[in-house]
């Protein structure tokens, strides 16, 4: 009993801010971004389908569209050069030179083209932490730029690698607490963050069907009864179970802030949400 309670007071250990990281995990997460960053700014790893939507709808623009014109990125010529620079920003960011310059031209790019993709008004959201990361770290190095410009000195010293994951860590978290809330808000509310939202949860089996049937719409080809069909009957035969199985995801959501404590929780939680997209990633396809 008393290593489990050592166990789990380490997991909520307080060291906000104060985890340090090694120049060399500093760069494993920069390589392992890299293949992030590409595909969810151009959904293709085949340069030769690099394109985007030839039609921004100015009627219903989302994000930067909204803002400022961005049809001659249609163009082809165009959207090849700024694939190229982007693949020159990604090298630099490999390589950590330049860090500025590279996130703030990467989210400039992602965010331009992504809202391209989500005119008109798009709700897609599957590539918006990547885009959430790009702006904490492109805000991080902004900060780190004034202050040795400023010559300012600091009790704690921050490090490039502990103020980069810092501020992603942060944006990650962000992402899915506002997730968590808008599931909790759209379900009606209540005093008990999420407990409408379970009530309503069987009703997640006509969502699940929307996704089995969707390459039928889209290809006229009849999916395979594999686990989506599975899971659509497992919800409407028991709808209990049901809720005691998917309503752990909502509080993981929730809670995610916690990964800014330490290593451990950053660790246990990171495992549960990549753990989570998997089995979503496996039922709706």
């Amino acid at each position: 009993m008393n290593k489990l309670t050592r166990c789990l007071r380490s997991l909520f250990e307080d060291r906000f801010g104060r985890v340090e990281f090694a120049s060399w995990e500093w760069t494993v997460m920069r390589l392992g971004m890299l293949p992030l960053i590409w595909l969810a700014t151009w959904h293709t790893f085949d340069v030769r389908l690099i394109d985007i939507p030839d039609v921004i709808d100015s009627k219903q623009p989302n994000g930067l569209a909204g803002l400022m014109d961005f049809s001659w990125l249609v163009n082809d010529t165009a959207t090849w050069i700024v694939a190229g620079v982007m693949a020159l920003l990604l090298v630099l960011f490999a390589f950590g030179k330049w860090m500025l310059v590279a996130t703030g031209g990467l989210l400039l790019i992602h965010s331009a083209v992504g809202s391209i993709f989500a005119s008109p008004a798009g709700t897609h959201h599957a590539t918006q932490i990547v885009g959430f990361v790009l702006l904490g770290q492109f805000v991080w190095f902004v900060w780190q730029t004034w202050r040795i410009g400023s010559k300012r000195t600091d009790e704690r010293v921050w490090s490039e690698a502990k103020g980069a994951v810092f501020f992603s860590q942060q944006m990650i978290a962000a992402a899915y607490l506002v997730s968590a809330i808008s599931k909790w808000v759209n379900s009606g509310g209540g005093w008990f963050p999420g407990w409408r939202w379970i009530q309503q949860l069987p009703n997640i089996a006509v969502q699940f069907e929307k996704n089995h049937m969707q390459k039928y719409y889209d290809e006229l080809i009849m999916p395979a009864a594999a686990v989506n069909r599975g899971m659509i009957d497992f919800v409407i035969e028991h709808p209990f179970w049901a809720k005691l199985l998917i309503a752990p995801a909502f509080y993981l959501e929730l809670l995610a802030f916690l990964v800014l404590l330490n290593r451990r929780i950053s660790a246990v939680v990171g495992l549960g949400l990549i753990a989570m997209h998997i089995i979503i990633g496996r039922i709706m396809h």
